[in-house]
């Protein structure tokens, strides 16, 4: 009994206990550094259409039919029900009969409102094969020659995403070095607004009559300078939805903040998709009867095609009061977005209001005319045509779309 009791002993014995004490929390710890140096993490945030595709990967590979009717009964439906998620909280998955996947679907409230985060550990002897998996579907490392355009109030809506074709059309005319020059110059200067604590924002107007490649325009634009998407958002300011403004601001926002480059944002036919004014307005019935430009000083008629007057610029800009403030918020105030170059295009500038085409609202003010002879010659020549060109000016829509139809006819023979 004594020897029991002696200080080697002593000292063993109170280890011992205090071991057998912590005992849990050394298996917990064990355990936590065996996961963390194991596993292998994906984080989304705020970024419904990835969350989305992570969820059908995991439906394709999980080889647990549990997992699927998991995935399957837990649905979050949200402002936009279009896209797959999950209700909010922790799940375990299988993906096979070594390897789970844990997921963490949460909101955080940030300044700009609240974000969703979405988190999945993969833990499990084939890990490594289903994160390179998982990496490869979510960010496919071959350049896809597609641009996706869109459509909708938000941005970020999935269902409201076309997609159209990279191809290597030229553009003609000298409008088109003019806006490629304003852009890549602006492109340089980021330095330079970070510097002075201005928005990386730039506002650019696109005028001129119709057929002279202002859509085109775009449409290079966003391939010279690989923009993956052009969101166009005219519904946004048409509905005059307050909400869907802040939500949208946001969203470019926190892309040039995690990016770095800008979004290209696109108002086409500004007069009529948002101001409703314009339209018909610069001609009557008879062709003989032209109306006169509007000036700024007076209030502008409005006519359809057969002559039917239909009010004035004045009265419908009144109208489109509010919706023009919104509009000019987003383009020139505290509150609009920072990195984003806006491209707006109209058929006649005149119809717009003086406050909105003023200096320091709109950056540049862009003619896109009809091309010159030379410039005429040179898309005659790169197309292979025989068409014979005259010393005036031409329409560029109407003279591809005649070299268009010299090469289907040249084909068909």
């Amino acid at each position: 009994m004594k020897e029991l009791f002696n200080m080697n002993n002593i000292v063993f014995i109170t280890a011992l206990t205090y071991i057998l004490s912590q005992t849990k929390d050394i298996i917990k710890w064990i355990s936590k550094q065996f996961i963390v140096r194991t596993r292998m993490g994906i984080l989304l945030q705020e970024n419904k259409q990835k969350i989305s595709e992570l969820i059908d990967w995991i439906k394709l590979n999980s080889k647990d039919k549990r997992t699927i009717d998991i995935l399957e009964n837990n649905i979050f439906l949200g402002r936009n029900a279009d896209y797959s998620n999950l209700n909010f909280g922790y799940y375990i998955v299988k993906l096979d009969k070594f390897t789970w996947m844990l997921i963490w679907n949460w909101y955080e409230n940030s300044a700009g409102g609240p974000q969703q985060f979405f988190n999945c550990d993969i833990l499990g002897k084939n890990r490594r094969m289903y994160f390179k998996s998982i990496k490869d579907y979510l960010m496919p490392s071959q350049k896809e020659n597609i641009i996706r355009y869109t459509t909708g109030l938000d941005i970020c809506d999935t269902a409201m995403i076309l997609i159209d074709k990279i191809t290597d059309k030229k553009i003609f005319g000298s409008h088109i070095t003019t806006v490629e020059n304003v852009i890549n110059d602006f492109l340089k200067k980021q330095h330079i607004y970070d510097k002075f604590g201005k928005k990386f924002k730039l506002n650019i107007l696109l005028y001129g009559e119709p057929g002279t490649g202002k859509t085109s325009i775009i449409k290079y634009i966003a391939n010279k300078f690989k923009f993956d998407k052009v969101h166009y958002i005219d519904k946004m300011f048409a509905r005059n939805d307050d909400m869907m403004i802040v939500y949208n601001t946001k969203e470019i926002i926190e892309n040039y903040e995690k990016t770095g480059k800008p979004s290209l944002l696109v108002i086409e036919d500004i007069d009529k998709s948002v101001l409703k004014i314009g339209g018909d307005a610069e001609t009557k019935a008879e062709p003989s009867e032209q109306l006169p430009l509007p000036s700024r000083s007076r209030s502008a008629r409005a006519f359809t095609s057969e002559g039917r007057y239909i009010g004035t610029v004045h009265s419908n800009l009144i109208n489109s009061g509010e919706v023009l403030n919104n509009l000019m918020q987003f383009l020139d105030s505290n509150t609009s977005p920072n990195g984003a170059i806006t491209i707006i295009t109209t058929n006649n500038k005149d119809y717009l209001p003086e406050a909105l085409i003023r200096p320091g609202r709109l950056d540049y003010m862009i003619e896109v005319g009809k091309i010159s002879s030379e410039d005429a010659k040179e898309m005659v020549k790169y197309y292979g045509s025989s068409i014979e060109i005259e010393d005036h000016e031409y329409n560029p829509a109407d003279l591809e779309n005649k070299i268009f139809q010299e090469t289907v006819s040249k084909e068909e023979k």
